[in-house]
């Protein structure tokens, strides 16, 4: 595998998970819309190359909570306040 074929085989990868986590943020009744997604995007590391731990753990984290059945498990007041759980 070329490094151009691997660096396409990464961006694809991540494509599919910008993907997946818009539809499981829309299956959960979020809008939407391209502003919104660009910023879904860019926190799961689509923003041209940022794939460090910090930015996939958070990433992992919206999604876990977008994904538990009862949203006020794992989180403080707000949706968007910062985890403190040692994720």
């Amino acid at each position: 595998m070329s490094p151009h074929e691997a660096v396409a085989l990464a961006y694809s990868a991540r494509q599919r998970q910008v993907r997946l986590a818009a539809m499981l943020f829309r299956s959960m009744g979020f809008q939407l819309n391209r502003s919104s997604l660009n910023r879904l995007a860019m926190r799961i590391g689509y923003n041209g190359g940022d794939w460090h731990a910090a930015a996939r753990r958070e990433a992992i984290y919206v999604l876990h909570l977008a994904l538990c059945p009862n949203r006020t498990i794992w989180r403080g007041k707000g949706w968007r306040e910062p985890f403190t759980i040692g994720l």
